[in-house]
């Protein structure tokens, strides 16, 4: 006779986690490729950008080394006005504009499926 508990049983029938978890399989996967991918690329750009700033920092003190040594005469003035004022006002209204265009956008697209779900 067999008794309650057969191991043959036991084994052959899946229980509820191993079935949840080859349900779950292929979008851990994903999930986890993406997450290591996403790892990686912040890792570079990390790298990458100290890179930048060092070598940005660098171009700047050659700059102030050259000046304070007489070789050359820097208009700080000049050169904040045109690389900072100038393209942060075109940029920032090119940006509050695009923000604007974007949110009617989406308003419209969610206006839309909220009277597609109403009439439905």
């Amino acid at each position: 006779m067999s008794s309650p508990e057969d191991p043959e049983k036991a084994v052959s029938t899946p229980d509820a986690v191993e079935s949840a978890l080859d349900s779950l399989k292929p979008i851990v996967t994903k999930v986890s490729l993406g997450g290591v991918m996403g790892y990686c690329s912040g890792m570079a750009l990390k790298k990458v950008g100290k890179a930048l700033a060092f070598v940005v920092g660098l171009g700047f003190v050659a700059v102030q080394s050259a000046a304070y040594a007489g070789y050359i005469q820097v208009n700080w003035g000049k050169i904040a006005d045109d690389s900072i004022v100038k393209p942060l006002d075109t940029v920032s209204i090119k940006i509050i504009c695009l923000l604007l265009l974007s949110l009617c956008h989406w308003m419209q697209i969610f206006w839309i499926f909220v009277r597609k779900k109403a009439m439905s």
